[in-house]
């Protein structure tokens, strides 16, 4: 199963009961936004309207991160977000209080004598139809560090199978948008002590594979997949590969919609900022019409509490997406923001929109 970024495994049991508590303050909201929130939710002959009221329109857009037009993508990664009818109203309504476009919702699979069959279709279809209806675009998440070896590829590929029989016997407005892939390789014991440019090159094939997979099926289907920023401009991880030496980011590119590249920091311009280490991928995305998302880090992270915004004022999680997107609006190659994830994330944007009405009302 996809699992979160190794760092961030052991760690992420520590802020269990701090989220908790979080979530359950602001779920708490006042009287206006709860009554935006159930208008924009009311189902209607089996499918959810997202009609509002004019002026609980207007009170949500006043939280959105991001001038409209502008791409903001999030990682949802927990069960209950698909699975429990109150959590998934409750995701619908966030995306749209704060702008969000994009959701990568991590699948899960039933395992059967010849492949796997996609667990949860009723609930997937829910999901679809209440996030198509409100105009969020929802891509099927799935990723393990080993899922690009060889060795796994058959089993890489049935997972993906099993993902596009679902999404093709799916009604026109509870469709996916696409695939999103976090296989992140470097993770594994086999990267750490083997030849780095083989398994590079095995990726490459993976990814290759899934890309020729998703279009037959679906020429309209989007692939993604995310990155480090350290895939660019390391001599060994320079690979030919179809026909083309480059640098193991470009060929992602070239086998990917578009790509997010995990550049956690938390400052957003300047040496080593998250502008700066994207930089790379940004240029070749913008050179050859691809787009790259830049991405910010919010769970907590133990080994490296620099680069999330984790534990920090609420506010400066919601400044640095504003920030970030206003430097990097005129680079072609520049395709939206990435936030990981919906489950600390969440909590903090909640706390500065409460913020800002409380200063509001003051």
């Amino acid at each position: 199963m996809p699992q979160l970024h190794s760092s961030q495994i052991s760690n992420i049991k520590l802020s269990e009961m701090q989220t908790s508590i979080a979530i359950y303050k602001f779920a708490k909201r006042s009287i206006t936004i709860t009554a935006c929130s159930l208008l924009c939710c009311a189902v209607s002959a089996g499918a959810p309207s997202v009609s509002m009221h004019p002026h609980a329109e207007a009170t949500l857009q006043e939280h959105h991160l991001l001038a409209p037009g502008t791409d903001l993508g999030m990682w949802v990664w927990r069960k209950e977000y698909v699975a429990d009818p109150g959590e998934r109203e409750k995701l619908i309504q966030f995306c749209q209080k704060f702008g969000i476009t994009r959701i990568f919702v991590q699948v899960r699979y039933h395992k059967t004598s010849d492949g796997y069959l996609f667990a949860e279709a009723e609930n997937w279809n829910s999901l679809l139809k209440e996030a198509n209806a409100a105009g969020i675009k929802v891509e099927a998440l799935d990723g393990a560090g080993f899922m690009g070896f060889e060795e796994h590829r058959s089993d890489t590929i049935n997972r993906l199978n099993a993902i596009l029989v679902f999404n093709q016997n799916q009604p026109d407005d509870a469709k996916l948008s696409g695939l999103h892939y976090d296989i992140e390789p470097y993770v594994t014991e086999r990267w750490k002590e083997g030849d780095r440019q083989a398994i590079a090159m095995e990726l490459l094939e993976t990814m290759a594979q899934i890309q020729s997979t998703v279009k037959a099926s679906d020429p309209s289907l989007t692939v993604a997949h995310d990155i480090p920023f350290w895939y660019s401009g390391r001599d060994s991880l320079k690979v030919q590969f179809n026909g083309k030496e480059k640098f193991l980011d470009e060929h992602v590119q070239d086998l990917s919609d578009f790509i997010g590249i995990m550049s956690y920091r938390t400052h957003m311009t300047g040496s080593n900022s998250v502008s700066a280490i994207s930089q790379d991928e940004v240029d070749y995305a913008g050179q050859n019409g691809g787009k790259v998302y830049l991405s910010l880090e919010s769970v907590p992270l133990a080994e490296t509490p620099s680069i999330t915004f984790y534990n920090q004022a609420p506010e400066k999680l919601a400044l640095a997406i504003k920030e970030l997107s206003d430097h990097m609006s005129s680079e072609p190659g520049f395709g939206g923001i990435f936030i990981h994830c919906y489950r600390t994330a969440g909590p903090m944007l909640e706390a500065w929109a409460e913020a800002k009405e409380q200063t509001a009302t003051n």
